[in-house]
C-alpha cells in the first residue's frame, strides 16, 4: 500500500477533521468561528508541509512510491528551484532531506547522488555553513 508523504498527512487529516467538526457545530456564529480557526490551522500546516516537499512532488511520491528515481530527481530539482528563487536555507533543508534517500536507493556512487552532494557542498560553501571544504568532500 502506498502512503502519502509524511509531511502532507497532517494537513489532509486537519482538512478532514475540520469538515467532520463542522457537522457537529450548530449553525450560527459558532460555525463561522470553528471554520475560520480550523481552516487557518490547515493553512499553516500546508505551508509547513510545502516547505519540506512541494505538493506535486508529494503526489508523484504517492503514485510512484518514495523510492522511485524520478521522484528523487524531482525532490532534488525542487531544491534547485528554491535556490534559483534566492532561498539557500530552504535549498539546504531539502537537500539534507533527499540525500539519505539517494544514498539508500541509488547508492553513493550514482551520478545523481554525486551531483546532489556537490550542489549541497556548493550551497553550504556559499552560505558560510561549511568551515572546511576538504573535510566535507572526504565525508
Amino acid at each position: 500500500m502506498r502512503r502519502i508523504s509524511k509531511s502532507w498527512r497532517w494537513p489532509l487529516a486537519g482538512l478532514a477533521g475540520s469538515c467532520a467538526g463542522a457537522l457537529f457545530v450548530p449553525i450560527g456564529g459558532m460555525l463561522w468561528v470553528h471554520l475560520i480557526v480550523t481552516l487557518s490551522a490547515v493553512v499553516v500546516l500546508v505551508r509547513l508541509a510545502h516547505r519540506e516537499i512541494p505538493f506535486p512532488v508529494a503526489l508523484a511520491q504517492l503514485r510512484l512510491g518514495g523510492d522511485d528515481p524520478a521522484v528523487l530527481r524531482a525532490r532534488v530539482l525542487s531544491a534547485a528551484v528554491s535556490l534559483q528563487q534566492g532561498r539557500p536555507d530552504l535549498t539546504l533543508y531539502r537537500l539534507k532531506s533527499v540525500l539519505p534517500d539517494l544514498n539508500r536507493v541509488l547508492g553513493p556512487a550514482h551520478p545523481d547522488t554525486l551531483s546532489t552532494r556537490l550542489l549541497s557542498l556548493q550551497v553550504r560553501g556559499e552560505t558560510g555553513d561549511l568551515p572546511d571544504r576538504l573535510t566535507a568532500i572526504r565525508d
